[in-house]
């Protein structure tokens, strides 16, 4: 059940398709109210998955957005540091896609800061961290999500974000 949501500045995609891997893709300027959306859809997509006895990584990319608002990093921030045991049980590991070397090196210099954001994993695309999902989820003797050569949006998806795909 892939999901998808425009928003009056961007949109969110939820891809479960390559499950044990849940996708988050989020498009244009992330606002409270599509970080809430995206939040309360992704928390009931990680229980049931742990409700199934299998343990998840997340990926989300981040390509295509402009950095967040200080009330929506603390709504992130309440919402990671409030997830209940069986979110934070089931979620093996969380993975973020970050283009930008820049921003990558911005992103580990806030994690000495902040030791929360060390279990967040950077990656460079979609298709590294689906490599790194397999790994990980193997190691732990999940199933594994299929191999991709390139990673594209659901197809139902694709005239929701079509404006914010450059």
């Amino acid at each position: 059940m892939s999901a998808h949501k425009a928003f009056a500045s961007g949109a969110v995609v939820i891809d479960d398709r390559y499950l044990p891997a849940l996708i988050t893709t989020f498009f244009g300027h992330v606002t409270l109210e599509a970080a809430t959306w995206h939040g309360t859809l992704h928390q009931a997509l990680v229980e049931a998955e742990g409700r199934r006895g299998r343990r998840i990584v997340t990926i989300t990319d981040s390509s295509h957005t402009k950095p967040p608002s200080a009330e929506v990093r603390k709504y992130w921030g309440d919402l990671t540091k409030h997830f209940p045991a069986a979110v934070k049980e089931t979620t093996l590991a969380a993975f973020v896609v970050i283009k930008s070397p820049v921003i990558r090196g911005v992103m580990t210099a806030l994690s000495w800061l902040n030791p929360e954001l060390r279990s967040v994993e950077l990656y460079d695309s979609m298709e590294a961290a689906l490599e790194a999902a397999g790994d990980r989820l193997r190691a732990a003797s999940q199933p594994v999500p299929p191999a991709v050569q390139r990673y594209e949006l659901p197809p139902e998806c694709q005239a929701t974000v079509a404006e914010w795909l450059v």
